[in-house]
C-alpha cells in the first residue's frame, strides 16, 4: 500500500511535468517564430494553475500572492504595457496595441517570462520537500490515521459501535490537536461537563472527509 507521501510526490511530479510541457506550448505561441496560433496553452493552463495554486498555498504560502499576481490582471490599470500585461490577459485574447506603423507597442512574449516565474515558484516547492525544514509529520500521521480508521470501520461492521466510536473520537482529537499546533493556536481547557455522550459513528467515511477538509483548508 502506497503511503500518502508517495502519492503526494507522484502527483507533484506529474504537475511539474505538465508545467514544463505547457512552457513549450506557450513558447510556440508567443516566441519569435510563433509556430502555432493561441489556444492550446489556455485550454491546459487553467487546470494546471488551479492545482499548482493549491500546492503552493499549502506548502509555500509566502509565495502564493506572487504566484497569483503573475496570473491576474490589474483592474486599476489604464493601458496595457510590459509591466501589467498578465497571463490572464493572454488567455482572454487581449493583445498589445499597435502604433501608427502597425507594430505592437510591446512584445507579447512577456507573458512567457511571467509563466516561467510561476513554474519556478512551483519548482521551489520541491526544494522545500527535500529540505530538512519540511515537516512531513502531517503526511506520516495521515497514514497512521488511515490504518486506525480502517480498524474502526471493521469494528463498526461487526456491530461494535462503542469501540469504533472511541477509536474515531481519539483520531479526531489527535488531528484537531495537530491542526492547532500547525497553525499555532492555543486551546484553552474548559471545566469538564458531566453530561454523558455516546460515541457511535454511523459512517466512518465522514470522519475521513472531515480530516481531509481540515488538513487542506488553511485556518
Amino acid at each position: 500500500m502506497r503511503s500518502n507521501i508517495d502519492k503526494f510526490k507522484e502527483d507533484f511530479e506529474r504537475l511539474t511535468k505538465a508545467g514544463e510541457e505547457l512552457k513549450l506550448i506557450l513558447f510556440e505561441e508567443v516566441g519569435p517564430k510563433k509556430k502555432t496560433r493561441p489556444g492550446r496553452f489556455f485550454a491546459k493552463y487553467q487546470g494546471w494553475y488551479s492545482e499548482a495554486a493549491v500546492v503552493i498555498e499549502q506548502l509555500l504560502p509566502q509565495r502564493l500572492e506572487e504566484f497569483v499576481n503573475l496570473y491576474e490582471s490589474d483592474s486599476r490599470r489604464k493601458t496595457l504595457n510590459t509591466s501589467n500585461y498578465s497571463i490572464a490577459d493572454y488567455c482572454m485574447g487581449l493583445a498589445p496595441a499597435t502604433n501608427s506603423f502597425g507594430q505592437q507597442t510591446f512584445d507579447q512574449g512577456v507573458v512567457f517570462m511571467k509563466y516561467q516565474m510561476q513554474v519556478a515558484i512551483l519548482g521551489s516547492v520541491s526544494q522545500r520537500l527535500e529540505s530538512s525544514l519540511f515537516d512531513i509529520k502531517q503526511l506520516t500521521q495521515a497514514d497512521l490515521f488511515d490504518s486506525e480508521l480502517d480498524a474502526a470501520e471493521e469494528l463498526l461492521k461487526q456491530k461494535f459501535l462503542r469501540p469504533a466510536g472511541v477509536i474515531v473520537g481519539v483520531i479526531l482529537e489527535k488531528h484537531l490537536a495537530q491542526v492547532c499546533s500547525a497553525h499555532k493556536l492555543v486551546v484553552r481547557k474548559k471545566a469538564p461537563h458531566h453530561q454523558r455522550t455516546e460515541r457511535s459513528p454511523k459512517r466512518i467515511g465522514s470522519y475521513r472527509y472531515a480530516g481531509l477538509a481540515l488538513n487542506s483548508t488553511p485556518l
